[in-house]
Formats: structure tokens, sequence, C-alpha cells
């Protein structure tokens, strides 16, 4: 079987759920081709009128096409396209787009009123179409079920976060790890926290663009950090927080998000404190952090205990390592590419998992 693999981009969301898995797939010896974005897809075709008319017979070798968070009307036309030449197409998305909250960056960006050939509604017909939809959590599998066949893919991380060595003199603040811009209803959580602990001596640091936090804390001027940082050094940035905070607001929107943001920060022995979500719980029961209610004295007294302690915050940092070791990319890849099977499987008449 030979699989065909298009990540929507070359961050975060594009390297956990598309680039990764199928580099790794490749190293294991399977027939699986990342496409980046900016690359020739290989697949040729005519566009008339802003719209894919027609495709050529390049797809002729390959059994399986992945494509990840479909929002554009090409990527729409395409899938189409290749489902009538009988392609089993794979849809990826790891998040609910029709929640965005109105303040995020990605709300007009993705809004069928402000961005007619690019959005979410594109998005879900696509899903529609699909063979199969992978998400990342239960919440979004029940959102995309309800349209197509799903199959839940968790997040993982690479085996080399494991190796990230952490700073010997840590001094002790805390911090979070992320941009404003995605998560504007989140960061304000930690404000009242991030203020009585920097009375006490226990500053709060930014990993991600500065701009706009100091005043969504509350604070008077934005916190300290390394600015916006390459994504090949991103990780590295992460592991000299003390304790990594992951703050989530009871959104719909967020209601869907995977445990991803704390498995970073203990892939890299960062003890995270997170809002007490489902899926951060799920996390946080296998060992190495902490969920509380989004309550400024809850927050305040977990974080503070993990920064006082040295020996408690180091116990937690080792249990952290440990957990997120359960969870590499490339122990688990072979689920994608089983989940990758299955889709053509399905696109044979065959059952989706063989008897």
């Amino acid at each position: 079987m030979r699989v065909k693999v298009y990540p929507a981009d070359k961050w975060g969301c594009g390297h956990y759920r598309m680039i990764w898995p199928g580099q790794a797939l490749t190293d294991q010896g399977y027939d699986s081709e990342v496409i980046l974005p900016g690359e020739a897809s290989g697949i040729g075709g005519v566009i008339l009128s802003g719209r894919i008319a027609t495709i050529t017979d390049q797809t002729d070798d390959v059994d399986v096409f992945v494509f990840q968070r479909p929002t554009n009307i090409l990527a729409y036309d395409l899938i189409r396209l290749l489902r009538g030449r009988g392609k089993a197409v794979v849809v990826d998305m790891d998040d609910d787009l029709t929640c965005i909250h109105p303040s995020n960056a990605a709300f007009r960006m993705l809004h069928p009123k402000w961005s007619p050939s690019n959005n979410w509604r594109i998005a879900t017909e696509a899903c529609k179409l699909a063979t199969l939809v992978t998400v990342s959590t239960p919440q979004l599998m029940e959102r995309y079920s309800k349209y197509n066949n799903a199959r839940i893919l968790r997040n993982c991380v690479p085996e080399r976060f494991l190796k990230i060595e952490r700073p010997d003199d840590l001094e002790p603040h805390w911090g979070w790890a992320g941009a404003l811009q995605s998560h504007p209803d989140d960061l304000p959580l930690l404000g009242v926290t991030a203020s009585i602990l920097q009375k006490e001596g226990f500053p709060f640091r930014i990993i991600g663009p500065p701009d706009g936090t100091g005043r969504a804390l509350g604070l008077d001027r934005d916190p300290e950090g390394p600015g916006t940082v390459e994504f090949d050094d991103w990780m590295d940035h992460v592991a000299t927080l003390a304790v990594g905070a992951a703050p989530l607001a009871d959104t719909a929107f967020n209601r869907s998000k995977s445990w991803l943001k704390p498995l970073e920060y203990a892939a890299v022995g960062v003890p995270f404190v997170a809002s007490n979500t489902s899926e951060y719980r799920s996390l946080q029961e296998l060992g190495g952090g902490f969920v509380v209610p989004n309550k400024s004295r809850a927050w305040t007294s977990v974080v503070r205990r993990l920064l006082v302690n040295d020996a408690f915050r180091t116990e937690h940092s080792e249990a952290a390592r440990a957990m997120a070791a359960q969870f590499t990319i490339e122990e688990h890849a072979w689920r994608w590419w089983e989940t990758w099977e299955g889709a053509w499987r399905l696109n044979q008449g065959l059952p989706a998992v063989a008897s």
C-alpha cells in the first residue's frame, strides 16, 4: 500500500499530526511520502475559474491520500475528484473549527462570511466526502463521526524531546508556552496567580510572542522570555521552564482540545499544572502533572508548591518524562498506518480491520 500525506502547515499541528508520523513510517520501511506545503503535490490538474476541473493520472500508484484540515476550496475539489476516481482519502481534523473564539486570529480567516473560499464549512464538506476522518480526542470523534467514519489518533511527541537536557541551574519561575493570538481567552486565567507569585519572587515567563501578554495577565509589563523562536528550537526553550502552565477556558472549542500542551511539557521534564479538562485529566492520571479548577487560589497553591520545593518539583519532572515516554510518535506510528490501511479497506468494501 502506498500513501501520500499532505500536511496543512509546517508548524506544530502539521508536524504532530502528519509530518512526524509520516516520516517515522518511512523510516520504519512503510511506503509513506510526506508532501510539505509549497512542494509539488505530484498531482497534475486543470484549474478553471478558481476551481479544479480535472486531475491527471499521476495518482494511479497511490492507494491512500491523507489531507489535513482541508479548509480551502481547491483541497475540497481535489478530494472530490480523487474520490471520483475511486481513491481512498483520509481527512485529519485536530480542532473543531466551527467553535473558534471570535478573538482568535483564525476566526475571520476561517469564517465563511469573511473567507468564502477558505473556511470551516468547506472542511466539513470535505469530511463528508472522505473515506475516513481522523481526530485526536473523543469529543472530536463525536463531532465528526456524524458525518463519516472516524478514528481517534492520540497526539504523541517525538522521541528526541525526551533527550533534551534541562538546565542545571533553573531559576524558580513558571510560565506558558503559546501564542496569545490563538489563545486569547486562556492566558488571562493565570493573571491573579501571576501577580501573586511575582510579588513572592517567582516571575512568570512567556515562551512565544510576548506582545500583549502582560495586559492579558493584568501585569504592568509583558513577561520576559525568548520572544518568537524558530520552530526547531521551540522545545529547547520550553525545557527552560521550572513549571509549565496549560490553562484552557471553558469553551466549546477548548472542550475538544487534545492533551498535547501538557504532554509537550512532560516530554522535556517540565511538571505541568493544567486546567481540569477531560483530556488533561487523562494525562494527569498517568503521572507527572496536576489538574486544577480555573480558580486563582487553586492555581496559586499548586504552582507555588512546585516552585518552593525543589525535591517535589524534581520528583514530578522525572515522573512527567516517564509518562511522556509512553507516547512517542516512533512507538505509535503504526497506529497511523493501521488507520490509513483501514481507509483503504473501507474503500474496497471491506471491514476497516481485518478479521
